[in-house]
């Protein structure tokens, strides 16, 4: 299991609410004493920051930030806290998806699993991983969802991860994986998934954003299905869950979007517009229209703010106001090239083109329907572009795959190499070992011979006939030491990294006992005392952190690649 994030009980325990009750948990951050809040960095200070980042990402208070990466990556990098570091650029990326930046969302994924040990940072692939599934779900990558749920399923186990929020980031990456489904109609897996997370949210009272996500994803399950009516039920649900809340704007504005996109898509099938159900879908519009403009703020815009206006173009074409349709795509249009969403600019450009072609025919307008014609021309490269996008983000996955599988291939070969050697190893070894059980019994023929005043002449025979029997030569010790040399890459390689506070000598002590011979063996060949041999094995140990009962040569072997 992973350390966890934080060795400071009152950060701790604000960090394991982050997933489940985020409001609580910042305002616990913000109760904490002084030092804790120091402009200078200092490690409390730093990692308060950390969480606080933390935090307002989560609920996204995207206009309170007020850090500096750099100073906090500096900061971690002196104390030697790679796994905060990674656990930093993963939150990062997470803001820029959710604002709809995925430029700079993409620059941080390319490099994270570049800079990051998955073996040191557990924690923070987890995150990594379920903020990817939200990064694919902006760009429409869903072939990403199935294989990003499964590395989080993989990964969870092996983290410190408490349960509330094992399970919270366990939810999101499933619900992902539903949504995949819905999409590839295998309804009755999606079904499966989106049942099997509602029970989890509700056994371990799970946060409104993991709440909102379930209901999010089942609205695309309806909608994907043709049940609109209980698509818009849904996604209602969903946006009272956050408006509740009094958090999570960007994700409350978008649920107003949604329905009022949703109701756009259910009144196109409806061709009366005097009919009941028609203007009582009107009347929520309205509503909805009305509570989305109160969260609209100039100075800070996102994705959802330019889907909010696509999908109030769309209204207001269907209102038969033109005009103000083409001011609402217009910025629409403008946020989305700041933000370079190729798929949404062409959907925005689709409704533009809707206007100026009912303009055309309307008015029997040149002009209208050269806009048309050239505004047509628009969306089709916004279109091309963004499967252009697709198929570089295929490729880029599949050439990943490759290499995924190509160093695990190499890997398997050179653990394959290791245990070939380690056997060559132990081989030379018992030859030698025989070897030196034989000199003992040597020792008690002599012993025999002061204590028991034997035959002389009897013995020296059996002794001659002994020492003809076994010769340690420079050449037996020079044939162990080349097939160690052989072996012992792996292990120097990996004592060194893990334990930098081993000596060269102490490295190479570790080579020897890997072979398995006793201390006494060991003192025949080489030519210290046993004693010497006894403290550096102690030495080793503690060093390395076993216990007194726990065994060094099992441990050497393991580490090497033979057990």
């Amino acid at each position: 299991m992973s350390n966890r994030l934080f060795s400071d009980k009152k950060l701790n325990s604000i960090y394991e609410s982050v997933w489940t009750e985020p409001e609580q948990a910042l305002a616990m951050l913000q109760k904490l004493p002084a030092e804790y809040k120091a402009k200078t960095l200092t490690p409390k200070s730093a990692n308060a920051q950390l969480l606080q980042f933390m935090l307002q990402t989560m609920l996204q208070q995207f206009e309170k930030f007020d850090f500096e990466a750099k100073k906090l990556v500096a900061c971690f990098k002196a104390n030697e806290k790679e796994t905060k570091i990674a656990m930093l650029e993963a939150w990062r990326m997470y803001a820029y998806i959710v604002i709809g930046n995925l430029h700079q969302a993409n620059i941080i994924r390319q490099e994270f699993e570049k800079k990051f040990s998955l073996d040191n940072c557990a924690e923070a692939f987890v995150h990594y991983y379920v903020f990817s599934c939200f990064y694919a779900d902006k760009n429409g990558y869903f072939e990403d969802y199935i294989r990003l749920a499964h590395e989080t399923e993989k990964l969870l186990p092996t983290t410190a991860l408490n349960e509330s929020e094992s399970q919270s980031l366990f939810v999101i990456a499933q619900l992902f994986k539903s949504r995949a489904y819905s999409n590839y109609h295998r309804f009755n897996e999606a079904q499966e998934i989106l049942n099997n997370a509602k029970k989890i949210i509700h056994t371990h009272r799970l946060s409104v954003f993991t709440e909102a996500q379930f209901l999010i994803n089942q609205t695309f399950y309806y909608d994907i299905s043709r049940n609109r009516e209980s698509a818009i039920a849904t996604m209602m649900q969903a946006a009272d869950v956050l408006e509740k809340s009094g958090q999570y704007p960007v994700s409350c504005y978008t649920a107003f979007a949604n329905l009022l996109h949703l109701y756009n898509l259910k009144n196109s099938a409806i061709a009366d517009k005097k009919e009941k159900e028609f203007i009582a879908n009107v009347q929520q519009q309205k509503k909805y229209l009305a509570k989305a403009e109160k969260l609209v703020n100039a100075n800070f815009t996102t994705a959802s703010s330019g889907y909010f206006f696509y999908a109030k173009a769309w209204f207001l074409i269907q209102e038969n106001k033109p005009e103000q349709a083409l001011r609402a795509v217009a910025n629409s249009v403008r946020i989305f090239y700041r933000l370079n969403q190729y798929r949404f600019l062409a959907q925005a450009y689709t409704a533009a083109y809707h206007i100026y072609k009912q303009q055309a025919v309307a008015e029997q307008s040149y002009r209208c329907a050269f806009k048309a014609a050239r505004t047509s021309e628009r969306m089709r490269t916004m279109t091309d572009m963004y499967y252009k996008q697709i198929l570089k983000h295929r490729i880029e996955s599949l050439e990943l795959q490759f290499q995924l599988k190509e160093k695990e291939l190499n890997e398997k070969i050179l653990q394959q190499k290791i245990e070939a050697m380690n056997k060559e190893i132990q081989l030379t070894a018992l030859n030698l070992h025989e070897k030196i059980t034989v000199l003992d019994e040597l020792k008690t023929y002599v012993h025999s011979l002061k204590k028991k005043e034997l035959e002389t002449r009897q013995l020296i025979n059996t002794i001659a006939k002994k020492i003809d029997s076994v010769k340690i030569t420079e050449q037996d010790k020079a044939v162990l030491q080349q097939k160690m040399d052989e072996g012992k890459q792996q292990l120097t390689k990996v004592l060194a990294a893990k334990f930098p506070s081993l000596s060269n000598m102490e490295i190479r002590m570790c080579t020897l006992f890997q072979t398995g011979m006793t201390n006494k063996e060991l003192a025949k060949l080489y030519g210290q005392t046993e004693k010497a041999y006894e403290q550096h094995r102690y030495r080793i140990k503690k060093k390395i952190g076993l216990g007194a009962k726990e065994n060094l040569v099992k441990y050497l072997l393991s580490v090497s690649g033979n057990v």
